[in-house]
């Protein structure tokens, strides 16, 4: 996954469901990388919409992206 981010350049995500049922999302952003991981019954979107959460209400003063 580590590998395939560096593909995107400075910005960018990427989402993948495990075959046990897990989602990891990995997003980049100005030489940080960010990843979650969670086990949930989900579609691609609410997974997406999960992790966009996360990253406005934890991580906006430290993680920097485009909203």
């Amino acid at each position: 996954m580590h590998k395939d981010r560096q593909s995107l350049g400075n910005y960018g995500e990427i989402i993948i469901k495990t075959p046990d049922e897990y989602w990891i999302t990995g997003k980049s952003s100005n030489d940080r990388e960010f990843y979650v991981v969670m086990q949930k019954n989900a579609n691609l979107k609410e997974i997406a919409d999960e992790v966009k959460k996360i990253c406005e209400s934890q991580m906006k003063e430290i993680f920097f992206y485009p909203m």
